[in-house]
């Protein structure tokens, strides 16, 4: 069974390098662009992070480029069709034939193998997922290697990894240069521009709910004419760790207790890669554990953001509230997964290491205490250059600018 499985999975790779060097004889439509995400969850795909948002910008504003997602299930597809886009399961004769047509392929983590293989001859542009502390992340997703047989085999059987961006696009000039060797080549261009999913944080997006979970939001907006207020936890994950383990940091009693005597209410978001089931054993009024969604939409309604080495405090450093940070595990991660640079420094928020702690630093900063609002304005500008909500309209016309100059298409045609 072994013997059989490692021969389809040969003859899949051998598949992709060949119909990818047969791509580059279909000729690219420079009016088509295809978006693909990354998030797979337990219900199916979950429309979410910059690919989604700068699709919607485009689908919902730009004339005469056809924006199409190409989607892992049919069920998101569907989705996006009834609100008027543009989207082909990545199986499908559409989906495929998009994917071939397209003179730009954007993602926002890595290009899948589903995708590379109808890519070549198209204009490959990341969007990025996030940077924050984090040593690995894309150095993990963009390997490199001292050894060349390792290298050459590893480009063999995963040869999406070692495509080079035509474009990469990046909040700040801070966040390129702490970006990983691999994602840097003699062809990429680097742009500034900021990342697409922000946006909404500036602004309403038509769309924007497709992959939000409503039930949340109508839980918040429940909660908020109840008077309550509202706290985001988001751990990161921890490799080799498929449970999140927090019951053993966290005494969530006591931190029940406490949001029913302050009148505020505590959400767990756990990693994608995380076991939800076990959580929900301590869902109960005052804590719930959020499904499975995009939570950007939402973000500016909490107030307070709990995390340990999520670049997602990167995000939320643009609603300019307090962030407690909460790496229980430090020295242990540290060690495993490592720090582009000093942790305490780059982390602007109190630091604690254990569940009072933890519940104590929240009685304090629900009660009004802010002492770091300082340091997130110095974090904040050394992450976003830009703050106000035009990250999409930035990238569109940089890319229609580098895509279309040829054909001496004017900008101004394109946007409504």
């Amino acid at each position: 069974m072994m013997v059989v499985e490692k021969i389809k999975t040969s003859l899949i790779i051998l598949g992709s390098h060949i119909v990818y060097g047969l791509s580059f004889l279909v000729p690219r439509d420079k009016t088509m662009w295809v978006f693909s995400g990354w998030h797979r969850g337990k219900k199916g795909e979950v429309f979410t992070d910059n690919s989604k948002y700068l699709f919607l910008y485009i689908s919902n504003n730009v004339k005469n480029i056809k924006a199409v997602w190409i989607g892992m299930d049919e069920s998101l597809c569907q989705k996006l069709k009834t609100q008027g886009h543009l989207a082909y399961n990545k199986n499908t004769l559409l989906g495929i034939y998009s994917s071939l047509r397209a003179s730009c392929t954007f993602v926002d983590s890595y290009l899948q193998r589903e995708n590379y293989r109808y890519s070549g001859g198209s204009n490959i542009i990341q969007l990025l997922h996030g940077k924050g502390v984090k040593k690995l992340g894309y150095k993990k997703v963009y390997p490199t290697y001292s050894n060349p047989i390792n290298q050459l085999f590893a480009r063999l059987v995963t040869p999406q990894l070692f495509l080079s961006f035509d474009y990469v696009f990046v909040p700040s000039d801070f966040v390129a240069k702490i970006l990983p060797k691999g994602l840097k080549t003699k062809k990429t261009k680097f742009f500034v521009t900021g990342y697409p999913r922000n946006d909404i944080l500036f602004k309403e997006i038509p769309g924007s709910d497709i992959g939000t979970s409503l039930k949340l939001k109508e839980k918040l907006k429940e909660l908020k004419r109840k008077g309550q207020k509202f706290i985001l936890y988001m751990p990161t994950f921890r490799r080799g760790k498929r449970d999140g383990n927090l019951e053993s940091v966290l005494d969530f009693s006591a931190l029940d207790l406490l949001m029913q005597q302050q009148r505020t209410h505590f959400f767990i978001k756990l990693h994608p890669k995380f076991g939800q089931q076990k959580m929900r054993e301590i869902e109960n009024k005052n804590i719930t554990l959020i499904e499975e969604s995009d939570i950007h939409p939402l973000l500016k309604h909490f107030d307070i953001l709990i995390t340990d080495y999520s670049s997602i405090f990167v995000d939320f450093l643009l609603v300019d509230k307090p962030i407690i940070f909460f790496p229980y595990d430090l020295k242990e991660y540290a060690k495993k997964e490592g720090f582009l640079f000093n942790y305490e420094e780059y982390t602007p928020g109190p630091k604690v290491f254990n569940s009072n702690e933890l519940l104590e630093t929240i009685g304090r900063i629900i009660r009004g205490e802010d002492k770091f609002k300082e340091k997130r304005e110095k974090i904040k500008k050394l992450y976003h250059q830009y703050t106000d909500g035009k990250s999409a309209e930035r990238i569109t016309n940089i890319v229609l600018k580098n895509v279309h100059n040829k054909n001496r298409f004017l900008l101004k045609s394109f946007i409504n």
